[in-house]
């Protein structure tokens, strides 16, 4: 599972370059905070416009009638049932894949403390050689008949990798930058782009605690030293 991806300040040059984006919009340093949730609008790439376009972590089927009965959980999507599942199969078929950057994501292991109770611990997760991760995605459009019209998006989650089965059995697909371009053709074979789908190189990411704080801290008050290692 991946409920929490952020970004330290430093990647948003990176982040424009490495993409060719439009360096003068004016989202980026709002959308590209800190810490962002379920439900809250992300930052993500697809390959109609060179540009970051905003969509709603929690992805609405198209088909649906009425976004409020998406009640279950759409923020993660399992790479092993995205062909036929009815939630996502339609954007899949449609080829409607996206890049989803995140210079973190963060997991938590339980640790019971001196008064016997169980606290979930943070860990930031972090590439080790770029400064953001770009995770493979899936997109929705979805049209009221009022003309409202909501743009949203899923993470896609695969097998863990060693690192990371020590925190979750699941984690997000982490794509190469060499395959980058491939998942946001909309012409490239789907079942090439499927066996692609795999745990990211156990030397692509690095992991260490931080502080409880960030549990209990907004995304609007999240502050750099909560990202920083504890000692």
């Amino acid at each position: 599972m991946c409920g929490v991806i952020g970004f330290f300040p430093s990647a948003k040059n990176k982040i424009i370059e490495e993409f060719n984006l439009d360096s003068k919009a004016s989202n980026y340093e709002k959308l590209l905070g800190m810490k962002n949730t379920p439900r809250s609008e992300i930052m993500t790439i697809s390959g109609e416009l060179p540009a970051l376009v905003p969509r709603v972590w929690w992805l609405i089927p198209s088909w649906i009638k009425d976004p409020k009965d998406a009640k279950y959980p759409t923020f993660n999507a399992r790479a092993e049932t995205i062909r036929e599942k009815p939630t996502y199969a339609n954007a899949w078929k449609n080829s409607q894949r996206c890049i989803i950057p995140a210079g973190y994501f963060v997991e938590w292991k339980p640790l019971t403390n001196l008064e016997n109770r169980v606290e979930k611990i943070p860990y930031l997760v972090k590439p080790t050689t770029n400064e953001f991760f770009s995770i493979a995605g899936l997109y929705e459009t979805w049209m009221g008949k009022d003309g409202i019209k909501i743009e949203s998006c899923t993470i896609i989650t695969t097998e863990p990798n060693d690192k990371m089965r020590e925190f979750h059995d699941r984690m997000p697909m982490l794509l190469k930058k060499e395959d980058e371009e491939d998942w946001l053709d909309k012409n490239a074979n789907l079942e090439k782009i499927f066996n692609k789908i795999m745990p990211s190189e156990n030397g692509a990411i690095e992991s260490y605690r931080i502080s409880t704080m960030f549990n209990k801290t907004s995304a609007t008050n999240m502050s750099l030293e909560l990202l920083r290692p504890l000692d």
